[in-house]
């Protein structure tokens, strides 16, 4: 990936089995902010 999400392996007990969590590994402004730049970009081409 590009490195700003990390993936961990969750054993939900007897029955619920295996799952993922994702959390973000960045300031949450940081994100914020280039997301805001791509819909800026995505919207003046």
């Amino acid at each position: 990936m590009l490195g700003f999400v990390i993936k961990s392996e969750e054993n939900r007990g007897k029955g619920g089995g295996r799952g993922y969590v994702w959390e973000v590994d960045m300031e949450l402004d940081t994100v914020l902010d280039v997301r805001e730049e791509i819909e800026a970009d995505h919207h003046s081409a």
